[in-house]
């Protein structure tokens, strides 16, 4: 119910040029459809606020659902794969890399996400200077905060403090990026004729849950102001991290032995 709410809200901003110029919309209206009457045009507004409470309501509901399927796959795989490397690799400390889909499911992320994202949909238009309205993305946003739970404890006030300030800059940077990901998606398109990465004329296309990372952000805006010397400057920084948790996990094992 909420999501039906908070999607006819937004479509109901939407659509207040519309409503305060009916006259226009609806003589707009008649030069592809001569016949269309007042109530046409009426009917037209109502029909678009209706469908995207729906859009929104459906994506509240299943997201949390699709979350738990990825849980229930993802979980059996990490516990073999741990039993099985304890056998291979005795007396060492193995980090196996998994899905963030496993913390998904955490009951705190759930409840942040469910209050994020009508926030983040209503800042979104009122924020100054965003150009993003997050809507196909909010699929997306499960992923961008949760690895926070083990410093905030769960603690549903924090991560939901932390999440509201990562997805903030983050509506701006895919903003600043919504250009380069257009003409990516038209380059794609052009080549393959995938209506997926079709983008309409007069709109930008960004996406949340990828370019919403400051890490993302400063690695495009390091390639594309500073080419080659921001791509030397990337392998740099990113052999001096390695090296410098390489010999972290040296010294943790030595201390653990």
């Amino acid at each position: 119910m909420l999501g039906v709410i908070v999607g006819g809200l937004i479509a109901l901003f939407g659509e207040a040029g519309h409503i305060t110029n009916f006259a226009g919309y609806l003589d707009e209206l008649r030069k592809t459809a001569p016949g269309t009457t007042a109530t046409d045009a009426t009917v037209s507004i109502v029909k678009n606020v209706l469908a995207l409470g729906v859009i929104m309501g459906a994506v509240m509901e299943l997201i949390p659902r699709i979350t738990k399927l990825f849980i229930d796959g993802l979980m059996p795989i990490s516990e073999r794969t741990k039993s099985l490397v304890a056998k291979k690799f005795k007396g060492k400390r193995i980090y196996i890399g998994m899905s963030p889909a496993l913390v998904i499911g955490h009951p705190t992320t759930l409840v942040v996400s469910l209050f994020l994202i009508p926030t983040i949909l209503a800042l979104a238009v009122f924020l100054p200077g965003n150009q993003f309205l997050p809507l196909a993305s909010l699929a997306g946003m499960f992923y961008l905060f949760p690895m926070v739970l083990p410093f905030t404890k769960g603690n549903v006030v924090r991560t939901f403090i932390i999440g509201l300030v990562v997805l903030v800059f983050g509506l701006y940077f895919v903003t600043d990026m919504a250009p380069a990901f257009t003409q990516a998606a038209a380059s794609v398109y052009a080549e393959t004729g995938d209506k997926a990465a079709k983008i309409p004329d007069g709109f930008l296309g960004g996406a949340l849950d990828f370019a919403s990372s400051f890490f993302g952000w400063a690695i495009y805006k390091a390639t594309a102001s500073l080419k080659y010397v921001g791509m030397v400057l990337l392998i740099c920084v990113t052999i001096a991290l390695m090296l410098f948790n390489r010999r972290r996990i040296i010294a943790s094992e030595k201390n653990a032995d």
